[in-house]
């Protein structure tokens, strides 16, 4: 019996390790791309090199973003709109996505942001971009 107990015990610290946390979109950290620092989520796909055309399927999905912006999305979502090729699906995707908070658009951080993410985050991080800030 006592070992049952244990056995029990210990399956139950082993599948409390391997639990994933849920994806939360408003913890967000500084990234860097084109000479801009961006606030996006932890754990997503982004997409800073964005085409002038597709800012207007962004846009046509409801979803503020100026040509400026940069994309994110969660992970798993990310592969799923990937997959769909016709134009109309992937309107529908950013859509849901959106809705959902997993799909989104983040515009360049302006100078108080920017000093709000920095005190926010871990001191371990480093925040270097010669291009962005010289601070």
């Amino acid at each position: 019996m006592k070992i049952i107990k244990w056995m029990t015990l210990i399956w139950a610290i082993l599948l409390a390790g391997c639990a994933q946390p849920s994806f939360d979109a408003q913890d967000k950290y500084i990234m860097y791309a084109n000479g801009k620092a961006y606030a996006i989520p932890f754990g997503v796909n982004y997409n800073p090199h964005i085409p002038k055309s597709s800012y207007d399927i962004i846009r046509k999905a409801g979803i503020t973003c100026s040509n400026n912006g940069m994309t994110w999305s969660e992970k798993r979502f990310s592969k799923e709109m990937h997959k769909s090729r016709n134009t109309n699906d992937v309107i529908k995707y950013m859509k849901y996505g959106y809705q959902h908070k997993l799909f989104g658009c983040v515009e360049p951080l302006a100078e108080k942001e920017y000093q709000y993410y920095l005190k926010k985050q871990p001191k371990t991080a480093k925040h270097h971009c010669p291009k962005c800030r010289s601070k």
